[in-house]
């Protein structure tokens, strides 16, 4: 598997980096990053060196049962604050799952893998990101067709570019994409922009519910105004914040996204940055160490 900073993350490529894990700069840490750093630097030999993360066929729309590795690399990059690997997003992407189930099965909120719809891949095979998208969309129109109730109202997409990660929020009976970027005006290449509105249009004329199906109108994206980080390394964990508050506070909702998210420029402070860290930390450890 290739990382969002294209770096492998197979059990071979991980080399280990207790020593860095030690290093007194990674300070102000929370409990659970606490424990979690602890057990990384004292665990023996190489017993962390990779963690084995399932991925639920049911969840992220595969043929089948998949799965990531988690290495100290990325533990270390975590606990620092630094640029987040897609496997680190996919983890905080099942502990939602987890910790709010009741919320997913009574919103249908759903997922689409940030690994299939990351920049590298859909460079490397466009063709692939887009099936993979209509085997996700030909699922809703199936729901459709048998009058099934849970059909899925959202679909949360973090996607990476160029050292940015940006989270999709897809509505597809609206026909819009909700964008919340905490980096608004940086000039990057978008690669899942095209991607995304060839997939609804092949929804669309393959009868899917929307309400432009008789037009050619496409999918329409909307600039929410959300949190604007101040570094250059906070994106993922703005990507986790803005996933946690839509599952949390606004899975209820019947209106459009962007009207009943609360507006907002200012950055994420260190303590609001750290629910998600800590939840983050907390559930790797007992879900996936310890097991």
């Amino acid at each position: 598997m290739v990382g969002s900073c294209d770096r492998k993350t197979e059990e071979s490529a991980a080399k280990s980096k207790k020593q860095n894990l030690a290093d007194d700069t990674i300070q102000g840490l929370g409990p659970s990053c606490n424990y979690l750093k602890f057990i990384i630097n004292t665990a023996p030999g190489d017993v962390y060196k990779n963690t084995s993360i399932p991925l639920p066929a049911s969840v992220w729309h595969y043929d089948e049962d998949r799965q990531t590795y988690v290495n100290e690399v990325d533990v270390e990059e975590f606990l620092r604050g630094a640029c987040l690997n897609i496997s680190v997003i996919q983890v905080y992407m099942m502990c939602l799952f987890h910790e709010h189930t009741f919320a997913f099965d009574n919103s249908q909120i759903g997922f689409v893998c940030p690994e299939a719809m990351s920049s590298s891949r859909i460079k490397a095979n466009p063709q692939a990101a887009s099936m993979y998208l209509k085997v996700v969309f030909n699922a809703e129109i199936e729901k459709e067709k048998k009058g099934d109730p849970n059909i899925t109202k959202w679909f949360l997409i973090p996607y990476h570019q160029e050292n940015h990660w940006i989270l999709y929020v897809l509505d597809l009976r609206r026909g819009c994409a909700y964008i919340f970027d905490s980096a608004i005006g940086s000039n990057r290449e978008n690669s899942a922009w095209g991607i995304l509105c060839l997939a609804y249009q092949v929804y669309k004329f393959n009868d899917g519910i929307c309400p432009n199906r008789a037009t050619m109108q496409g999918l329409k994206g909307f600039h929410v105004k959300c949190a604007q980080q101040v570094g250059a390394h906070e994106c993922g964990y703005y990507v986790m914040k803005f996933m946690h508050e839509i599952v949390t506070l606004h899975h209820n909702t019947d209106e459009r996204l962007d009207n009943a998210y609360t507006p907002r420029n200012a950055p994420y402070t260190d303590e609001e940055i750290d629910v998600v860290r800590e939840q983050w930390a907390k559930f790797f450890t007992t879900e996936y160490l310890f097991t």
